[in-house]
C-alpha cells in the first residue's frame, strides 16, 4: 500500500491529497460532473487565453471606435453614450468567463 495512491472521494469537490512514492503528496481534484453552468461558460470562452480575450477586447473595441467615427462624420450623430455601456458589457462577455473558469479549475489545458 506504500506504493499505492489511497483511494478517497469528497463530494464537495474539494482538492484531495495523494500520498506518492517518496512521501510528498500531490494535490489532484476529484473528478466530477460538469454543471450546465460551466458548460455554457466553457462555450463562451472558447478555450481561449488571457492574451486572446484582450486582443478580441481591443478589437472589437477598435471597430466600435470606427463605427462611432463614420457615424460621425456620415450621419453627424455623435454616439459616445452608447460606447460605455458597450465596452462594460464587451469586457463581461470577453473575462468574466475566462475568470470564473480560472478561479474554479475547470478552464481544460487540452490543446
Amino acid at each position: 500500500m506504500h506504493g499505492s495512491p489511497e483511494k478517497g472521494t469528497n463530494a464537495t469537490g474539494v482538492p484531495v491529497l495523494f500520498p506518492q512514492e517518496n512521501r510528498k503528496y500531490v494535490r489532484m481534484t476529484v473528478p466530477q460532473q460538469s454543471s450546465p453552468f460551466f458548460q455554457q461558460l466553457q462555450l463562451m470562452n472558447g478555450d481561449r487565453g488571457f492574451l486572446a480575450n484582450l486582443g478580441g477586447f481591443f478589437c472589437v473595441s477598435c471597430m466600435m471606435g470606427l463605427g462611432n467615427l463614420f457615424s460621425q462624420s456620415l450621419f453627424h450623430q455623435n454616439m459616445a453614450w452608447l460606447l460605455g455601456p458597450l465596452m462594460v458589457m464587451i469586457g463581461l462577455y470577453f473575462f468574466v468567463p475566462y475568470f470564473i473558469l480560472l478561479l474554479t479549475h475547470k478552464r481544460s489545458s487540452e490543446g
